[in-house]
Parts: C-alpha cells; sequence; structure tokens
C-alpha cells in the first residue's frame, strides 16, 4: 500500500534577484525624486526618471521628466525629455518638450523633435541634429557630460570671456 519512494534531490530556490531577471520585463516605474527632497550627484537610470523636487548632478536615463516644482543643475542626457520647471545646465536628447512653466538657461541639442509651448523660457542655443548624431549625443560619455553649475567648470560650449563677434550675446550672458 505505502512504499517508500526514492528522495529526488532538494531544489534550491533561486535568489529573488535572479527570478526578477528571468521574469518578462513589465512596465517600469519611474524613479521618481519628490518634491522637498535634494539629490546631490549625478543620477542613471535605465528607464524613466521624474524630479519633482532638486537634483544638483547629471542626470541620464531613457526618459526624463522635470515637474512644475522641478529644479535640474546639470546637464540632461535621454531618448526623450519633458520640462515643465528648470533646468540650469545642458540638455541632449531625441526628443525634447517644453511646456508652459519650462525655464531652461543652457543648450538644447535635439535630433528628432522639439517642442516648446508658449511661455516657456529658454536662454540658451538650440541645435538640431540628425537622429544618428542625437542617438550619439544622448547616449552620451561620462567623460563629455557637463558639470553641474557652480562646481567651477563650465560646459565646453559656454563662451570664455572673449567678447563675441555680431550679434551673438553669449547665450544670453555678457561677455566678461
Amino acid at each position: 500500500m505505502f512504499s517508500k519512494k526514492e528522495s529526488s534531490p532538494a531544489i534550491e530556490p533561486k535568489p529573488v534577484s535572479e527570478r526578477l531577471r528571468t521574469q518578462p520585463q513589465q512596465q517600469q516605474m519611474p524613479s521618481i525624486i519628490s518634491e522637498g527632497v535634494e539629490i546631490v550627484g549625478d543620477m542613471t537610470g535605465e528607464n524613466e526618471i521624474q524630479v519633482d523636487g532638486s537634483v544638483r548632478g547629471n542626470l541620464k536615463a531613457k526618459r526624463v521628466m522635470i515637474g512644475r516644482s522641478g529644479l535640474v543643475d546639470g546637464s540632461i542626457k535621454a531618448d526623450s525629455v519633458t520640462i515643465a520647471g528648470n533646468v540650469v545646465g545642458d540638455t541632449s536628447a531625441k526628443n525634447v518638450t517644453l511646456e508652459t512653466s519650462a525655464r531652461i538657461k543652457g543648450g538644447v541639442t535635439v535630433g528628432g523633435d522639439l517642442s516648446m509651448a508658449a511661455g516657456a523660457r529658454l536662454e540658451g542655443k538650440v541645435t538640431m541634429k540628425g537622429a544618428d548624431e542625437a542617438e550619439k549625443a544622448s547616449a552620451g560619455n561620462k567623460d563629455t557630460a557637463a558639470k553641474p553649475n557652480g562646481s567651477g567648470s563650465k560646459p565646453s560650449d559656454m563662451p570664455t570671456g572673449n567678447k563675441p563677434s555680431g550679434s551673438e550675446s553669449g547665450m544670453g550672458r555678457p561677455a566678461a
């Protein structure tokens, strides 16, 4: 009636991190920097970063969203960037959307579409590039990322102190 079965070897469960990697990718939630939170340092994300607080450093992700209360003091590199808050630094992406409340001081490099709502303020240089060039720019190299403003260094396309020729005003800043 009852017989003794040979015991099968014990199956060890996989660690949670391995199980998560083997499951199909689901819609990822954005990494959110809430209002009232300040991050000092560079941030890199595989998917989406939403900033409603402040980041004093460079951001690199697939998608970056700066909310109305958000501030980024540094460069942004992404496939898609939507700005409703404040950015002090260069932005490089395939697609850039500037909402009505956007305030940007720095260059914007776009490889696809640039959308700027009435009321948005941009003090800087806009560069439209081909899709291939923008992909390289948004993939970015950490060595070429601009340092956050206030760190003592400035992005390579900022005026050097020589008086600009013609009607160029050096991105709205007076020459030294």
